[in-house]
């Protein structure tokens, strides 16, 4: 047995490591996804290990899937930057606050507001800040913890 490494394609078709094109209807709908598939190595073609990263390359030579994945790339990038940003803006508000408020003062206030949505059976705690363009929530254990 060995394990092949591939990608999938729009559609449900995948990619080898051999560069062979499948089509399975049973995996249609996961497009873009990789996946790992262990198969059983057949007597009549020998198995070629291909590492990783020349896996990679291959995959990226194509100029289609390389524009899918540096779209993707970007867009993470720019997830990224916009939490960044609201952490520091709430680091910040919370500075602030504590400036004028006593940092104990404010600590105490988020952790006893944590222990009493989570004894109301809040699991997941958080703060949403609404952007012009987009939302970002930070969990509240970021926001109380000593070390912002």
């Amino acid at each position: 047995m060995h394990v092949a490494v591939g990608v999938e394609l729009p559609g449900g078709e995948h990619e080898c490591a051999n560069g062979e094109r499948h089509r399975d209807d049973s995996r249609a709908g996961f497009g873009g996804s990789w996946w790992i598939l262990a198969v059983m190595a057949s007597d009549d073609r020998a198995v070629e290990f291909i590492s990783g990263n020349e896996r990679l390359a291959r995959i990226l030579s194509d100029p289609d899937r390389r524009a899918q994945v540096d779209a993707i790339t970007a867009e993470m990038d720019q997830i990224d930057g916009r939490y960044r940003d609201a952490v520091q803006a709430l680091n910040e508000a919370v500075a602030a606050t504590e400036a004028t408020a006593g940092a104990p003062a404010v600590t105490e206030v988020l952790r006893a507001l944590q222990r009493h949505l989570r004894t109301a059976g809040v699991r997941d705690l958080g703060i949403t800040l609404t952007f012009s363009d987009h939302e970002v929530t930070v969990p509240l254990e970021r926001i109380a913890s000593a070390d912002r």
